[in-house]
């Protein structure tokens, strides 16, 4: 056992170092399956001969366990799987949980999953990758990302084992340039980068999550995110800005996926977003 667990930390610091030269992770597959020793000596090992090296853990355990584990073996992102919430009330719990755990636990949370199905797949629809990837990268905790072929709209996953012959891949327009601002939109705003600052208004509608991101910056109140998650037809939801934004109005503010200004005269704003629609407010 001491030769495999030797040879197999050995062949971690290979990988590490070049993630150690790049800036980059190493991931841990499947970790809750491995032996608990192992990863004391493995982890152990790259702490001490490359510590600046991130961890990405697909670790799955309950709560305590991860709240234990985490810390000490030096895991710095968890992944999530928020494909596996293939409905809005059960996705928005798992939102609130993400929240709740992030001074802790950081999640790591991708649309879908090399193990999963595309977004066509999983929910029925290329166009379900807007609100999804909405979903992920601004209502979740800031780290986030696209299994390859889901960006171009593909709508059965890539299957990457052995030799496989040249894909034709087709861009898809729409949905390139959606996922282009929603990134800007991350990398702009500290709000989406952080934890336990998301708070949910929308009633706890079927078909819509609705949540308020508050800002540290003191200029500016904060961000309003609203999806749809309905594949097949529009949704209508009521939102009352007067609780969230501690004012009667009028309120100012900005739609940054469209970049339209306007000024919001009541505290109660309805909205009707179509299929997979989404908006980002800033006020």
């Amino acid at each position: 056992r001491e030769e495999i667990w030797a040879y197999m930390i050995d062949y971690a610091l290979f990988w590490s170092n070049y993630a150690d030269e790049t800036g980059g992770f190493v991931r841990f597959d499947n970790l809750h399956s491995s032996d608990p020793g192992f990863v004391n000596a493995l982890t152990a090992a790259m702490d001490r001969e490359y510590p600046g090296v991130a961890i990405l853990a697909e670790y799955f355990a309950d709560e305590s366990t991860l709240l234990r584990k985490g810390p000490q073996w030096g895991l710095n992102l968890h992944l999530a799987t928020p494909w596996d919430f293939k409905f809005v009330p059960q996705l928005r719990e798992y939102l609130t949980y993400i929240h709740r755990v992030s001074a802790h636990i950081r999640y790591f949370m991708p649309v879908t999953s090399h193990d999963s199905g595309t977004p066509a797949q999983e929910f029925g629809s290329v166009e379900s990758t807007i609100p999804r990837y909405v979903a992920a990268a601004l209502l979740g905790t800031g780290a986030t990302g696209i299994t390859q072929g889901v960006e171009c709209g593909e709508k059965e996953k890539i299957n990457f084992i052995g030799r496989k012959p040249k894909m034709q891949i087709t861009v898809n327009p729409h949905l390139a340039e959606m996922i282009r601002k929603v990134n800007a939109i991350l990398a702009e705003y500290h709000a989406f980068r952080r934890g336990d600052n998301c708070w949910f208004v929308d009633g706890g509608h079927h078909a819509v999550i609705a949540a308020f991101r508050r800002n540290s910056d003191p200029h500016t109140q904060g961000f309003l995110v609203v999806c749809n998650f309905d594949i097949a037809g529009p949704q209508t939801i009521d939102i009352e800005l007067g609780p969230i934004l501690s004012s009667t109005g009028p309120y100012a503010c900005t739609e940054l996926l469209t970049g339209e200004t306007q000024v919001l005269p009541h505290p109660r704003l309805e909205l009707v977003l179509p299929a997979c629609g989404v908006q980002v407010l800033k006020f």
